[in-house]
């Protein structure tokens, strides 16, 4: 039997399958399929997702940002109440070689980890944000800056849909780091389903890993209902 080089998750799958039993090129060719498929992202997309996606700089720190609306010459950034609010003055906006600052900020009326950042001028392209509740399963992408390092790109899957302190959580396995709270956890098509806002470390009994969540967007109240601070 010929073997050739496959690179990376699917070469393990191809590679254990084999061992269990004789192969041929079509199974090996099948066995790569699902996974391609599920971690590939459109040139098309990743593109619109930097457009899209900021870095928050503050007095005290980093984060990120998603573009969401603009209008009448000003642009909205969605990005994480505790990125937002977590130095003094206002938060400046980095995208594309640009900076703006931050004209107003709003508040979730709910009191979610959320705010909307308010600047003058076109910041980026406005996210698509998803409508709907997706399936545990299908693939993600999360797009920010994870220590200043912009438009950093991860993938993962949606572990589970979770409810904590009155927010639907979606949870994924995609690598999170310091800088990625307020940036977006994509669907692979480029739709936004989420803010990323926290991972878990440790529990009361061990280490974790692998455990990130995002507040949900698919029931963004209107601008109007949001807090000015």
């Amino acid at each position: 039997m010929k073997w050739k080089k496959i690179k990376g998750v699917a070469a393990t799958m191809v590679a254990v399958a084999a061992f269990l039993s004789p192969m041929k090129k079509q199974d090996v060719l099948k066995a790569q399929a699902p996974i391609v498929e599920m971690c590939y992202i459109r040139e098309s997309v990743v593109e619109r997702l930097k457009s899209s996606t900021v870095l928050v700089r503050t007095t005290r720190g980093y984060g990120s940002g998603v573009v969401i609306k603009v209008a009448n010459g000003r642009s909205y950034i969605l990005t994480n109440k505790h990125v937002a609010l977590s130095g003094e003055g206002r938060p400046v906006i980095f995208n594309e070689g640009r900076f703006f600052i931050t004209r107003n900020i709003y508040l979730h009326p709910a009191g979610l980890d959320l705010a909307i950042l308010e600047v003058d001028g076109y910041v980026g392209k406005p996210a698509e944000i998803a409508r709907y509740t997706p399936r545990v399963g299908v693939p993600v992408v999360v797009v920010g800056s994870p220590l200043r390092m912009e438009d950093s790109f991860t993938t993962g899957i949606v572990s589970g849909i979770r409810v904590r302190n009155g927010a639907q959580l979606l949870q994924t396995d995609a690598a999170v780091n310091p800088g990625n709270s307020g940036g977006g956890i994509f669907t692979k098509e480029g739709k936004l389903l989420a803010i990323t806002t926290f991972k878990l470390l440790r529990t009361p009994l061990d280490d974790a890993e692998g455990v990130a969540f995002g507040i949900m967007v698919n029931n963004l109240p209107p601008l109007h209902r949001w807090v000015q601070q």
